[in-house]
């Protein structure tokens, strides 16, 4: 597995890639005050029982404010924000 971030005021930017035939969770980090993110690949949101919905992502669990993915081969592109007020 390959992996790359960067953070600026608002948003943290991950890149994940996943080789063939693996998969992998990822834990994302959240805001510290226990307010939970905004997670999504591209364009698409990825929300807790949304699997499916965007392409490689087999689960997304979200615990104490903290969301886990379970992603499938593959390369993405993951931005990770605070709640919307």
């Amino acid at each position: 597995m390959e992996s790359s971030w960067f953070r600026d005021e608002q948003k943290l930017q991950m890149r994940v890639v996943v080789p063939v035939g693996s998969v992998a969770c990822v834990h994302v980090p959240d805001t510290g005050d226990g307010r939970g993110v905004r997670v999504s690949e591209g364009e698409q949101a990825i929300r807790p029982g949304d699997e499916g919905s965007v392409a490689g992502v087999l689960s997304c669990e979200e615990t104490n404010g903290r969301v886990v993915l379970e992603l499938g081969s593959g390369e993405y592109s993951l931005t990770i924000q605070p709640p919307e007020e």
